[in-house]
């Protein structure tokens, strides 16, 4: 598992990286200087992680904090159910319970 963040330097990213579990391999990307824009960002994260051995990857944006002990672990037996490739975190406005069709991209899991 790792965690890869696209960011523009925003000061809640502290937040967001306080709220990972420790250890987690961390791909940033800083989009300060030469900003790829988020889908570049995330797919040079997802290479990066994957090349380097991870089996999955979490994409955060920088103004999410995980909430409970158990997110990675529920997002990861989602995506273990059979032709499932991308699952979501799921915010107040998506529906709760899986599978949905929905996805809340500021934090998924691939």
């Amino acid at each position: 598992m790792a965690v890869t963040i696209p960011t523009m330097g925003a000061t809640h990213l502290v937040d967001t990286l306080a709220s990972l579990p420790a250890g987690l391999p961390l791909y940033l990307r800083d989009n300060r200087e030469d900003n790829w824009g988020v889908a570049r960002s995330w797919n040079w994260g997802i290479r990066q992680a994957l090349a380097d051995g991870a089996e999955y990857v979490l994409v955060l944006n920088d103004d999410i904090q995980l909430q409970g002990h158990d997110f990675i672990d529920r997002l990861v037996a989602d995506l273990q159910r059979d032709n499932v490739i991308l699952v979501s975190g799921r915010p107040a406005h998506v529906e709760p319970a899986p599978p949905t069709r929905r996805l809340a991209m500021s934090a998924f899991l691939c």
